[in-house]
């Protein structure tokens, strides 16, 4: 099974349905890019088409993706979403890992009451987590 690479909760992605391209798209869940998943407020029906933005790092990440699957969990769902550009995969891996950085660096000024700077925090993130996040 394909690896989605999990978007931290606390960094907010913008997530629009793009209306006008759903017509006559084929359902492509089963391609060979990474895919991500994320939460929403909302239900997506697989095989939509969704604008997502992550504006919270820099550079923001732009990107047209299509919706694999979607599952309640809670009062809330869990998307996961294959991105429908193959060239933006490595952007995309890249603002994931600068999302969960800064997740990192969150956690650990609430639960060590230690204020790392961005670079100190990617530096510990890389050591700790880099390994495990998903190729």
């Amino acid at each position: 099974m394909r690896r989605f690479i999990t978007h931290p909760d606390d960094i907010p992605i913008i997530c629009q349905p793009c209306i006008r391209e759903q017509q006559g798209l084929p359902k492509l869940c089963d391609f060979s890019a990474e895919g991500l998943s994320f939460h929403t407020g909302l239900p997506l029906a697989p095989g939509s088409i969704v604008a997502i933005r992550i504006d919270q790092v820099e550079p923001p990440f732009e990107g047209r993706v299509q919706v694999c699957w979607c599952r309640a969990v809670g009062e809330d769902y869990e998307i996961g979403a294959s991105l429908l550009d193959d060239d933006q995969e490595f952007g995309l891996r890249m603002t994931e890992q600068l999302c969960h950085i800064e997740h990192y660096k969150r956690t650990v000024s609430d639960r060590q009451a230690r204020s790392l700077s961005s670079e100190e925090a990617a530096l510990e993130w890389i050591d700790r987590y880099a390994d495990q996040f998903p190729e």
